[in-house]
């Protein structure tokens, strides 16, 4: 009871800024990154390995756990006929290793009882909304990591919210939910239009490693400093009337 009346709270604190507004981010943002894939991939099932692998890791490291396996299988049904000790003696370099080949067993075992064989490309033929509920029920698969095979892998307009994504939009004055719940998580995918989710994901992702980062945010360099509540005063309540108001 004492958690939904706190989410009812912070979200009365935020708002729904205007499609200008998120327009205009994402117009500046791609100016300066342009939208890059950030390595992932097209087939849905690469990708759900390729998230788990790059979790808590350095991406030249998760990239290259990615190639190693990829190396050592030629199939995922080779990765799910195999033993998570194979997996984590292939991917050990990148770090988490027990953990992540854990998860990539569990996984990929999971797609074989349900599907016959460690493959997703059917979820091609399915629409968005049955597309996401079959990868929520599989184990380790949040709204996070189900909205990036969607973007990435199935060209679907879904907005997915990673740490960075999150701190920028808490930044921006969109959110103040300390808990990225299923519900908290459609709300902020409601505030972007869908042909600019994959464009803004992508560039809060970057904008948020190289200047909005969790510490010491660069501030002075950012892009979205004249349009940000939170510029120049991290740690302080956040002014959402100056981004609501907007120019």
């Amino acid at each position: 009871m004492q958690r939904k009346a706190r989410e009812q709270i912070t979200e009365a604190e935020a708002f729904f800024p205007s499609q200008e507004i998120v327009r205009e981010i994402d117009r500046r943002l791609c100016e300066v990154y342009g939208v890059s894939r950030l390595g992932n991939k097209d087939d849905p099932l690469d990708e759900l390995i390729f998230i788990i692998l790059s979790g808590a890791t350095q991406e030249t490291k998760y990239n290259a756990t990615y190639d190693a396996l990829r190396s050592a299988f030629p199939t995922w049904d080779d990765v799910a006929g195999t033993t998570p000790a194979a997996i984590e003696a292939i991917i050990r370099f990148g770090g988490l290793a027990k953990k992540k080949s854990t998860a990539i067993a569990r996984l990929l075992a999971a797609i074989v009882d349900r599907v016959g064989r460690a493959d997703l490309s059917f979820l091609r033929e399915l629409n968005d909304e049955a597309a996401y509920v079959f990868l929520r029920q599989l184990p380790g698969v949040g709204p996070k990591t189900a909205r990036c095979v969607l973007s990435y892998s199935l060209n679907r307009p879904a907005f997915a919210v990673d740490a960075h994504v999150e701190r920028l939009m808490r930044r921006l004055g969109w959110t103040q939910h300390h808990r990225l719940t299923d519900r908290v998580h459609n709300r902020l995918q409601e505030i972007v239009p869908p042909d600019i989710r994959l464009s803004l994901h992508v560039n809060f992702v970057v904008h948020g490693r190289l200047i909005c980062t969790e510490r010491d945010p660069r501030c002075a360099d950012c892009i979205l400093a004249d349009i940000c509540p939170s510029a120049f005063r991290i740690g302080e309540k956040s002014n959402y009337e100056r981004a609501a108001n907007w120019p």
